[in-house]
């Protein structure tokens, strides 16, 4: 038999959910992008090498730190997340995210017949990302939200609150204010999510 899901049961990118994703995108650019200057003009000094040349050390630097930081906290949540008491689905842009880690893939080993180093570097950091959002589903845990892979433990929310469209607003114990969590729930699952945040004792705004 096949089952189609309708608009109740699917998970769709919400207009909050996109315009705070934005807002994080920004905040995470300009402080990347200042610690990118920071690290090239020390490396710089240190090296005594070429601003370009520093620059593209730097690059990489800051490129791989959190590849490796995505990877190890995706193998922490798996460890500490405790059993599942309901899943949610998977990130609304999943199939997007499918589609283009397999071009990425395609990319990557036509770069390696090309022998292009540089082709590997680029290419190589992004398919970890997109294989990882692809995969990754939203799940209510023992120990906390499982977001598409990061675990957000209960202990770690300060609140929340519920947009008009089924978007929950958590804000977290971090020391930059402007980046929020902003997920999607599907209607289905909203009721199912507010009584586990009851449960926790999380507080709401």
């Amino acid at each position: 038999m096949i089952m189609s899901l309708s608009t109740e049961d699917s998970t769709r990118l919400t207009h909050n959910a996109f315009r705070q994703g934005y807002v994080n995108f920004l905040v995470c650019a300009i402080g990347g992008g200042a610690c990118w200057i920071v690290v090239s003009g020390i490396l710089s000094l240190v090296l005594g090498q070429e601003f370009g040349v520093a620059s593209w050390y730097a690059f990489v630097a800051l490129s791989v730190g959190p590849v490796i930081a995505l990877i190890g906290s995706r193998i922490r949540s798996i460890r500490n997340r405790g059993p599942m008491l309901r899943d949610c689905g998977p990130f609304p842009l999943w199939w997007q995210y499918a589609v283009f880690a397999s071009v990425l893939i395609f990319l990557l080993l036509l770069s390696v017949f090309k022998s292009s180093n540089t082709s590997y570097f680029y290419i190589g950091i992004m398919i970890p990302v997109s294989v990882a959002m692809a995969l990754g589903r939203l799940q209510v845990c023992e120990s906390g939200l499982n977001v598409y892979g990061d675990l957000l433990r209960w202990e770690d929310i300060r609140s929340y609150r519920w947009a008009d469209d089924n978007t929950i607003l958590i804000s977290t114990q971090t020391w930059l204010p402007f980046v929020k969590r902003a997920i999607p729930i599907p209607p289905r699952d909203k009721a199912a999510v507010i009584k586990y945040l009851a449960k926790k004792r999380v507080s709401t705004r």
